[in-house]
């Protein structure tokens, strides 16, 4: 039994409580065929057309009891429909290649209930979805990294413009830098994004001025201090190889991290996949401008030592780890910087079989530290 925390383990000291269940409770195999079902069904039934059947196996109604029962059930089934029709169309993930790699995806945003897959030229979005547009909060697109997006991006545009709730949206391929001086796609009113997911990040960053979190994942372009230069809002920035030891192209800059620190209160870096390891203690020499950063998370990893033969030895990953550590520690400790809770995370993370994925059992360190 759920309490109303739905947490047992944090009501274990008060009586449990029943509540009601959400929709969004029953698995995806469940509750999809259910709604789809409910589409069909007529918004007046011909009563007298089932009639008969019903008094087979009901005999014992009379006319009207049983033309109150259909005409309750049909309420029932209409009332339903309406109420899980915004919930189903919540979140929509929009795959145009079978071949997407999901894993670029978020985790948090991954369970979509929605996923809408075509094979076809791109020369349009399905109807389905500007139907039901204004219940649309959370977008992904994956798209193929070559066509001709005109007739494409025109009805995107279209379908978006219709989205008033839309406030999250993630883009997976790099042929979506190529629509940046499309007009339709320009004249859509982004500032109501505030969450940005994307593995590329060529200058489309004017639209996204606005957004406080942001998620840059894949092998980012050059442009990544600029964009990041733009972000004057953002509050939380999670990145993927954009800090690199061997790989000066994609760095991100001490200015474009100056230009972000003033509001930003979570940064999580990872090491690129084909850099080694790397050395943040570049970047942590401007920390100290993050007046309100709470969290931060680095992650040195190993595994292209496990692929490919970089002169990169187990010694030297220690020194880095330790090196990276004392002075992020530093850092947090300094109590002329420290503001309010701050969290340490640093992972240094050796992967077992790059072909298997990371392996967590394969951890080599883990450091967190909380100071008040």
């Amino acid at each position: 039994m759920l309490t109303d925390s739905g947490n047992p383990d944090a009501d274990r000291s008060i009586s449990p409580q029943r509540r009601q269940i959400s929709l969004l409770d029953l698995p995806v195999e469940l509750f999809d065929p259910i709604i789809t079902s409910l589409s069909v069904l007529p918004l007046d039934l011909n009563f007298s057309a089932i009639m008969n059947l019903y008094a087979l196996s009901n005999p014992h109604y009379g006319f009207q009891d049983r033309t109150n029962v259909l005409r309750a059930l049909s309420q029932a089934c209409q009332r339903l429909r309406t109420l899980c029709i915004p919930l189903l169309w919540e979140r929509l993930d929009l795959v145009f290649v079978p071949w997407a790699d999901k894993s670029l995806r978020e985790p948090e945003v991954a369970h979509r209930l929605v996923t809408v897959t075509s094979t076809r030229k791109l020369n349009g979005v399905p109807s389905g979805i500007t139907q039901n547009a204004t219940y649309i909060k959370h977008l992904s697109l994956a798209l193929p990294y070559y066509y001709d997006g005109s007739k494409f991006y025109k009805a995107l545009a279209a379908a978006v413009a219709a989205m008033p709730a839309l406030v999250s949206l993630q883009v997976i391929a790099a042929g979506w830098t190529h629509s940046m001086d499309n007009p339709d796609l320009q004249a859509i009113d982004w500032t109501r994004v505030h969450t940005l997911s994307t593995d590329s990040t060529d200058p489309m960053m004017p639209w996204f001025q606005h957004v406080r979190r942001a998620v840059i994942t894949g092998n980012p372009g050059s442009s990544t201090s600029e964009m990041l230069k733009r972000f004057v809002r953002l509050e939380r920035l999670q990145g993927s190889g954009l800090w690199s030891r061997y790989t000066t192209r994609n760095e991100i800059t001490a200015d474009a991290l100056l230009a972000i620190a003033a509001k930003l209160k979570y940064l999580g870096l990872e090491a690129k996949s084909d850099s080694g390891y790397t050395d943040f203690s570049a970047i942590l020499n401007v920390l100290h401008a993050f007046k309100e950063l709470q969290t931060l998370v680095l992650t040195l990893n190993e595994h292209l030592r496990l692929i490919k033969n970089i002169p990169t030895s187990k010694q030297e990953l220690d020194d880095a780890y330790a090196s990276t550590l004392s002075v992020t520690r530093a850092f947090m400790e300094d109590p002329r910087e420290a503001k309010g809770r701050r969290k340490l995370v640093v992972r240094y993370i050796e992967w077992a079989d790059y072909r298997s994925g990371f392996d967590p059992g394969r951890i080599l360190y883990e450091t967190v530290t909380i100071f008040d």
